[in-house]
């Protein structure tokens, strides 16, 4: 009882207690769907709730996934930064050949035999896009052995790009590098240099990754609160917030007095096109008649501002103006308007939100929440104490904890 009584009286929206979930998320590795870390971070997320005696249970969900055992890059005899591009064609024996700069897709030279260096757009999609996936394979059809995708980002590191269920893997190695990498390569490919690159490891076709699922059964009204928790790397800014943020609202919901039901997801699968939400959607949803209200907890809700570019790429005090706040709901609009005024966040009434607040649109249901990228989104630099902070995640927590309460208090 004295256990109760200490969860019921904690601060769920102390700065210092959510930056601490994020911490722990973070340390319990990267965050691949299905991969270990994934699966012990399921079982973090369902125990959290158990210790508050909160109904909890994990759903098990089958993926076609790609486990990576290791991957390299080494030119010059230096091991450069790389990370697959994903679903990777596996490589145990080593690809060695020239390096070759291709700076024009749509002009290909012969590429036979060749590791060819491909600039891409800015962004996270590029298996998302037919346009893109196009040109790879027009490298591909060129005859490279392999090939290294140039990703932007102002910091100059690679960027980690989400895929899509359904794909095949790529028939050659294909590996992400950022731009400091890229103008190294260009120097060596001067100098006639050869890379070679290797990437192992399994493809299973049965692989299980989990939806964590707490319930707080009470009234006829259902608020539903979501969150991602998977991702490439370790994703403290990224996936952090909202996975501390979701634990908080649980917790929180579960010490009140209220006559609201609600059902609490975390789903696996994000950045291979969001596979558990769209399965919890399919069997264990509530009908969106039952739902009064869902909010998701999407990317980078409380991350900080970087400026500069590559050396001098560096963190600000201030809150990214990357993370946005819409909603399908015009009811909604007024509350997030009197609620969210003066933390720079102006909610946006769109019938095609972002993310996975799209699909959970399009399945009819009445969604608010946040969706954004960090500035360090997919990044391995993507750290605890690099992306945010106590003084960042507390007053978005306590303004999102007044929006659930106000929702609480509607006339139904």
């Amino acid at each position: 009882m004295a256990r109760k009584r200490r969860l019921r009286s904690r601060d769920y929206m102390s700065g210092r207690a959510l930056f601490d979930d994020v911490v722990a998320y973070c340390e319990l590795g990267e965050h691949r769907t299905g991969s270990e870390d994934d699966l012990e971070t399921a079982d973090w997320l369902y125990r959290s709730l158990r210790r508050a005696q909160i109904d909890a249970q994990r759903h098990p969900f089958e993926l076609d996934q790609f486990f990576l055992e290791r991957h390299r890059l080494l030119v010059e005899d230096e091991v450069q930064e790389s990370f697959p591009l994903w679903p990777p064609c596996a490589s145990d024996t080593p690809v060695s050949a020239q390096l070759r700069y291709v700076d024009d897709l749509h002009k290909l030279p012969d590429l036979h035999g060749c590791v060819a260096i491909v600039d891409v757009v800015q962004g996270t999609r590029l298996t998302q896009s037919s346009r893109h996936l196009e040109s790879l394979k027009s490298v591909e059809e060129a005859g490279a052995a392999a090939i290294l995708v140039v990703t932007p980002h102002a910091s100059g590191e690679l960027v980690a790009l989400d895929t899509m269920p359904g794909l095949e893997p790529w028939r050659l190695p294909v590996l992400l590098i950022g731009t400091r990498i890229r103008d190294k390569l260009i120097a060596a490919e001067r100098r006639g240099a050869q890379a070679c690159l290797q990437v192992s490891g399994e493809r299973e076709g049965n692989a299980i990754a989990y939806d964590v699922v707490g319930r707080i059964e009470r009234g006829p009204r259902t608020v539903v609160v979501s969150t991602s928790y998977s991702g490439w790397f370790r994703a403290a800014g990224e996936r952090g917030p909202g996975v501390a943020l979701w634990i908080a609202l649980a917790l929180s919901a579960n010490s009140r007095k209220s006559d609201t039901s609600y059902v609490f997801i975390a789903s696996s699968g994000h950045e291979l096109g969001g596979l558990g939400i769209r399965y919890f959607l399919d069997a264990h949803a509530p009908s969106p008649e039952a739902v009064t209200s869902w909010l998701h907890l999407g990317a980078a809700i409380a991350t900080f501002a970087y400026e500069g570019t590559g050396e001098d790429y560096r963190r600000t005090d201030s809150p990214s103006h990357e993370r946005h706040l819409t909603t399908n709901d015009d009811t909604m609009v007024p509350l997030l308007k009197e609620v969210f005024e003066g933390e720079n966040l102006e909610p946006e009434l769109t019938n095609a939100p972002s993310g996975e607040m799209r699909t959970i649109a399009d399945r009819g249901y009445r969604v608010w929440g946040f969706a954004g990228r960090s500035a360090l989104h997919h990044l391995r630099q993507d750290l605890p104490e690099a992306s945010t902070s106590p003084a960042l995640l507390e007053p978005i927590g306590r303004r999102i904890l007044r929006v659930v309460e106000g929702i609480e208090q509607r006339v139904a």
